[in-house]
């Protein structure tokens, strides 16, 4: 995030700029890191989705997360 906000300050209108992000992350590998970082353990603490749900469930589970 503070890349693109610099990059935002640094601009005068109209330019473009090329952001080097870094080497590609897999989402599965951060996950795992971040959940060992926090003193757990992968599938075991906290469970890892790794596969995409169908479309027509992802607006059911959102409604019925909200709901609190």
């Amino acid at each position: 995030m503070s890349l693109v906000l610099n990059a935002a300050a640094l601009g005068e209108g109209g330019e473009i700029f090329v952001l080097n992000m870094g080497e590609p992350v897999k989402i599965l590998d951060l996950a795992r890191n971040m959940i060992v970082l926090n003193g757990l353990v992968p599938d075991k603490d906290i469970a890892i989705f790794s596969r995409l749900l169908p479309a027509k469930r992802i607006p059911r589970l959102a409604r019925s997360s909200c709901r609190g």
